[in-house]
């Protein structure tokens, strides 16, 4: 009759570890399966007809809740999880129709991987360095304010960076930092890079842009810096236009996401002086 042998089992048991240990390194033909048909279906679409682009998006994710952005237009962020990787995209809506939209995806994080992506990839998007690049659809068509705006500014006299700014792409979640590392907000930072550069006509073009983000921080330096503005009345009376429109907005503090009243919070920023 045999004994008990401590050794035997833990050779068993390391045996065991090494051959899970091997799986986890082969690939799963199910995952990849699974990107392929997806990207597959995207490749097959037509990009420039932003309605089939909406109807892919939709497939997957059904009764999509819009972002009311205010004056008739809004947005959808959408995504499609697959197995190594995952499609998301960005809609922009002007009463009910599609402007323009952006969609993002990655390469997945499997070395063995990455050529055989890439190469579906690239049928849609460029892929540089490693790294896949945003898909664009008229992004352009963004780059102008509200219809409202009567100013005397025109597009062709702000910097590509402030128009970029005015639209949703620059982030619509309104605040200055957040997160875990305490990191500025996309829409912050972009602020920030443009301000040293703004007179009170840039300050009030972007009080029209189609980002309530960007209109809320530009109502946030106005109330900072009143004594450069002339015709205040007007601009308080647009101000208050906007907050009905968009009268609460997505924040962040802490590491929270939090909706909250618009008035409230460019009221909490403004009495915030930057060090």
């Amino acid at each position: 009759m045999h004994g008990y042998n401590p050794d035997m089992k833990r050779i068993g048991i390391t045996f065991l570890f090494w051959m899970v240990c091997l799986a986890s390194l082969a690939s799963n033909p199910f995952w990849v399966q699974m990107d392929k048909k997806i990207l597959k279906q995207l490749n097959e679409l037509d990009k420039a007809d932003p309605s089939q682009v909406e109807s892919f998006f939709l497939q997957h994710r059904r009764n999509p809740e819009k972002v009311n952005l205010g004056f008739g237009w809004s947005l959808w962020n959408t995504r499609i999880g697959g197995g190594y990787i995952s499609l998301s995209a960005v809609i922009i809506y002007h009463n009910d129709s599609i402007i323009s939209y952006r969609m993002y995806s990655d390469l997945p994080n499997d070395k063995k991987l990455i050529g055989k992506y890439t190469k579906w990839f690239e049928k849609t998007f460029d892929v540089d360095s490693g790294k896949v690049k945003p898909y664009r659809y008229r992004e352009s068509s963004l780059f102008k304010p509200l219809a409202e705006y009567d100013g005397p500014l025109t597009t062709q006299e702000v910097s590509h960076e402030v128009l970029t700014y005015m639209t949703p792409y620059s982030g619509t979640t309104y605040g200055y930092a957040g997160g875990y590392s305490g990191e500025l907000l996309s829409n912050r930072e972009e602020f920030i890079s443009i301000e040293p550069g703004l007179s009170s006509e840039k300050a009030i073009l972007l009080m029209y842009s189609i980002n309530p983000a960007s209109r809320l921080t530009a109502i946030e330096y106005y109330k900072k810096h009143k004594d450069k503005f002339r015709n205040q009345r007007q601009v308080e009376d647009w101000i208050e236009q906007v907050y009905k429109e968009v009268p609460t907005v997505e924040t962040l503090f802490g590491c929270s996401r939090e909706t909250k009243e618009s008035r409230y919070l460019v009221e909490y920023y403004s009495r915030i002086k930057e060090e």
